[in-house]
């Protein structure tokens, strides 16, 4: 997902896969899920990728 996040034509692909995705998490499950959001869980997952780890685990 990082690669479609940056750069050209990705960043435009990127943008309307979040756009997307915001509306339809939004729809379904709240305004929880606004595009700003959605940035901001993928930055959290950038700063700490540890932690998806631990949640598998």
């Amino acid at each position: 997902m990082e690669e479609e996040l940056i750069g050209g034509n990705k960043e435009n692909y990127g943008k309307s896969v979040i756009k997307n995705l915001s509306e339809e998490l939004t729809r379904e499950f709240g305004k929880e899920y606004s595009e700003r959001n959605l940035y901001a869980f993928v930055q959290f997952f950038k700063e700490f990728p540890e932690i998806l780890q631990s949640l598998v685990a």
